[in-house]
């Protein structure tokens, strides 16, 4: 039974490990996805995963946030006006771009 509760604890702590890393992404709106991040860190027990789990859910923000981009530079086009989407040459911690200006 204390193993149970410990790896309880163990899942407890690395779904609150997440949420603080998706906060960067979300801000305060990612403790309404602590039920799911939760489900989703059953399956990792290591740091190693949780960077991966985190990587990932950061690419898939990351793409939404180019294909807004992509729309918006669409859009832009429509109405005769060029645009050219420049990377910020700031990176994050882990050396990803995801800010861009127009």
């Amino acid at each position: 039974m204390e193993n149970q509760q410990t790896n309880q604890y163990v899942h407890f702590m690395i779904t609150q490990a997440l949420v603080e890393s998706l906060k960067g992404l979300l801000g305060d709106s990612a403790k309404n996805y602590m039920a799911v991040v939760y489900k989703i860190c059953l399956g990792v027990s290591t740091q190693q995963e949780l960077e991966a789990v985190t990587h990932f859910l950061g690419k898939i923000y990351e793409a939404g946030y180019m294909k807004s981009v992509d729309n918006h530079r669409q859009a832009l086009e429509q109405m005769g006006f060029q645009s050219v989407v420049v990377p910020n040459v700031n990176q994050n911690s882990d050396g990803t771009q995801m800010e861009c200006s127009i």
